[in-house]
């Protein structure tokens, strides 16, 4: 819960962290279609500036058969592609199913009024959030615009990269992310954005799968090539940043 103890942008370590340059988020836009049936556009700025915009975040780099954002180009190490897409709908799946149906654990109440999606990739988890409660405005924000262009009416997306300074005007009910491994170079910074942007008495949720192998008899040990995976995944994420 947020409470009046939450650190200011001045306190600790986390204050020197350079933030990437700021670019204003791009958000739906009902009469200009792009590709994949979604449209994107500024939040504030004339015509020409959305058209170019749009034109570049859709610029997607290919590599290796799978294509990637452009949007703050390398960011973020998993493709956008439709592959990409299931996978993570599956995911979803898979979590409703842990969950018993439901979308989160904190205790929000029945009428939240803001609640944000950090990462939100194809958009299902604030959609199904949307429909289930009426009274929010959800926003969902990713460095890729692959959300569906139909969407229920107080559900909206913006490209946006959470690891900038974030520039929300008013507070959120409920934050929610998933599945944000490799994704958050500075824990501290992070969440001390998101405490700053909670309002009283509101929840931060991260639901994410812990990375390593595990049991309970010892065989993890006997799967020599899946440690050298992990080992290696971990390497490189760490050179990452």
């Amino acid at each position: 819960m947020a409470d009046d103890n939450s650190p200011s942008p001045n306190q600790g370590p986390v204050a020197e962290t350079q933030s990437p340059p700021r670019e204003d988020p791009l958000e739906v836009d009902e009469e200009e279609t792009l590709d994949n049936d979604s449209t994107y556009n500024l939040s504030e700025g004339s015509v020409s500036q959305t058209s170019s915009i749009n034109s570049s975040i859709l610029n997607y780099r290919y590599v290796n058969g799978r294509r990637y954002h452009a949007f703050r180009e390398g960011a973020y190490f998993v493709p956008n592609d439709e592959e990409e897409q299931t996978r993570m709908d599956l995911v979803h799946h898979i979590y409703s199913l842990m969950l018993d149906g439901a979308l989160f654990l904190a205790p929000i109440g029945d009428h939240p009024q803001r609640v944000l999606d950090l990462g939100t990739g194809t958009g299902i988890w604030a959609m199904d959030f949307a429909d289930d409660f009426p009274s929010a405005e959800v926003l969902g924000t990713d460095l890729s615009p692959i959300q569906p262009q139909w969407t229920p009416p107080n559900c909206r997306f913006e490209v946006d990269d959470f690891e900038a300074e974030w520039l929300y005007h008013t507070p959120f009910d409920f934050i929610h992310a998933r599945e944000l491994e490799g994704c958050i170079s500075d824990d501290s910074r992070f969440f001390q954005q998101a405490l700053q942007h909670l309002a009283p008495g509101g929840y931060i949720e991260m639901q994410a799968v812990a990375a390593p192998f595990l049991s309970d008899d010892g065989t993890d040990e006997k799967a020599v090539n899946a440690q050298l995976w992990l080992k290696t995944l971990c390497e490189g994420s760490a050179k990452f940043g």
